[in-house]
């Protein structure tokens, strides 16, 4: 199990023994016990799988608001288009489903987000947020709910929606691998892939970085030497 504190900045690994009866997984934004549950702005669960495929299959029968003393307290949205997405609001009103978001990346590595709202004119453009201003970015690929940015050193990191609150504070991204041999990176409805020097392909099962030296996230697809280039259709490389 991985854990990581976006504020702290703290990670938890843990590896324990499962023995249930493997038939059920949760995405649950709930309180303990008889705590009320926190007043948040929404929050959007994005990239949700079980099993590598995508989490969701019946809004009627999976989704479930939270309710005190009769009322209804947050209740969630209606999946995205992939069903690996949804938001959950304060209050008895369901909120919009997430929908895809347009990136750009500029040449000083600054990765923007679109908020949907147009340019004024050619110098001014409020409707862009800020995710990041790392020089070192080479790419960005979008896909399952996110977006994923590729380094010079090879190393593949996935944003978490945090934007930037200063201008040398970015701290809402995950490393998803740390492989020097990486050359590109494509996202598709699920997951990420890569391609590194060598040919080979690789898939993203979702497992982040738990050190310097350990990226266990990945499962190899190919070893062909005279791969240069890949591109996700439909949402996978990988056979459904």
């Amino acid at each position: 199990m991985y854990l990581a504190d976006l504020n702290s900045g703290r990670k938890i690994v843990k590896t324990v023994e499962y023995t249930g009866p493997r038939q059920s997984a949760d995405f649950v934004h709930s309180a303990t016990g008889n705590e009320a549950l926190a007043r948040t702005s929404p929050v959007s669960f994005s990239n949700a799988r079980v099993n590598g495929t995508a989490a969701f299959a019946s809004f009627t029968s999976q989704a479930v608001d939270a309710t005190a003393a009769g009322g209804v307290v947050a209740r969630p949205s209606y999946y995205n288009e992939a069903h690996n997405a949804f938001t959950i609001a304060d209050g008895p009103d369901r909120p919009a489903a997430p929908v895809d978001q347009v990136f750009q990346r500029h040449s000083d590595g600054s990765i923007w987000v679109s908020t949907g709202t147009s340019c004024q004119s050619a110098t001014v453009c409020a409707g862009w947020q800020e995710l990041d201003n790392n020089p070192a970015t080479t790419s960005i690929s979008a896909g399952a709910g996110t977006v994923y940015q590729l380094h010079k050193d090879g190393s593949i990191w996935q944003s978490t929606g945090q934007p930037c609150t200063s201008a040398t504070a970015c701290a809402g991204w995950t490393e998803l691998d740390g492989n020097p041999g990486t050359v590109a990176i494509a996202a598709g409805l699920l997951t990420v892939y890569q391609l590194h020097k060598d040919g080979s392909v690789w898939r993203s099962t979702g497992t982040a970085c738990t050190s310097a030296t350990s990226c266990p996230g990945w499962t190899k697809l190919d070893g062909n030497q005279a791969t240069v280039q890949i591109s996700v259709s439909n949402g996978s490389l990988a056979p459904a």
